[in-house]
């Protein structure tokens, strides 16, 4: 199976939007992959779903936050002890995003984070956008 780590945003998108884009997607990769987080990366997705304007926009529960939060525990593997990374100098919590793909051994990095893109590989750990996996999959 081929191991895969997503973005804090993506993770975000799916609480926001239970059936959106990014909700569907994971639903069709999940029988092809392990998914893979850390603390670090549930915590911002907590942080950024409870954002009062987000909770207004979507209209969200913090039950329902939790709930999601939940759901990802239940759907991903989480890795501990991250290493410490200093790769994006340009936005420094990225590091943790790559450190949790190195930890789980990721074969995948999955973003729309311009600077997580803009590094295309790291350490051997392909990053690209969710498009971008769907179609390797299909090949």
């Amino acid at each position: 199976m081929l191991r895969v780590v997503l973005d804090s945003n993506i993770w975000v998108a799916t609480i926001l939007k239970p059936h959106g884009y990014y909700a569907r997607v994971i639903k069709q990769i999940a029988p092809h992959v392990d998914l893979f987080t850390a603390e670090e990366i549930l915590a911002e997705v907590r942080e950024a779903s409870l954002r009062p304007e987000k909770m207004r926009k979507y209209n969200l529960t913090k039950s329902a936050v939790t709930q999601g939060i939940a759901s990802i525990r239940a759907f991903a593997h989480v890795v501990s002890r991250l290493p410490r990374l200093k790769v994006i100098t340009e936005d420094p919590d990225d590091d943790v995003i790559l450190a949790c793909a190195v930890r789980a051994k990721a074969d995948y990095l999955i973003t729309y984070d311009p600077h997580l893109l803009k590094l295309k590989e790291y350490q051997g750990i392909k990053i690209l956008k969710p498009s971008e996996l769907l179609a390797e999959l299909r090949t």
